[in-house]
């Protein structure tokens, strides 16, 4: 990862007022549909009625924690697909189509990166207000990354009064995916310990 990049992503996560609190969940490696492999906290569970689409969907009710990973075929992109949709673009549709119906957005931190796997990611962090399905303040974090098949979305969200407690399992989640066949290992950026 190049140093420029490295420093965007640590300032983006220390520097949201977030102290990093430890925490007693270990990551547990999911494989997801033969694509990619992701770490989440062992204590969120698996769910199917959060997204129609969504291969990844796991939660916590008890920590109002919720997590879920889609992804997009570029061969099934059509008229997208012959305008070369970039990784930025993807994101920039994807971000308005996740807040179209909610009444005030403020993003709060953004970065790019390369996660130890190799692997670009582009990341925001919001606040949102006002008119929501769960009609209280929210934090998201919307990652994307791709490969030559598939753009990736990975969608993070909670109660924004909870997110800096979280926020280390957040940075951890957003930067370990890795795709199915990758050759590049690493050490994680940031460790559960």
């Amino acid at each position: 990862m190049n140093r420029h990049a490295y420093v965007i992503l640590i300032v983006a996560s220390l520097g949201m007022g977030c102290s990093k609190k430890t925490t007693q969940t270990l990551p547990s490696t999911l494989t997801i549909d033969s694509l990619y492999r992701i770490d989440l906290p062992d204590n969120l569970v698996p769910g199917y009625e959060m997204h129609d689409y969504a291969s990844l969907q796991y939660y916590d009710t008890e920590e109002l924690f919720y997590v879920i990973g889609l992804e997009d075929s570029k061969e099934n992109l059509g008229e997208i697909k012959r305008k070369q949709l970039k990784l930025g673009g993807y994101f920039d549709h994807l971000q308005r189509s996740a807040f179209e119906h909610i009444d005030s957005v403020r993003q709060i931190a953004s970065a790019e990166f390369t996660n130890p796997h190799g692997i670009h990611i582009q990341y925001g962090d919001y606040y949102t207000s006002g008119k929501n399905l769960a009609q209280m303040d929210l934090f998201y974090r919307i990652s994307v990354c791709e490969n030559e098949d598939y753009f990736y979305q990975l969608v993070i969200w909670m109660p924004y009064d909870t997110y800096c407690d979280k926020i280390k399992w957040i940075d951890i989640i957003s930067s370990s995916l890795r795709f199915i066949g990758d050759t590049v290992t690493s050490q994680p950026i940031i460790s559960a310990d």
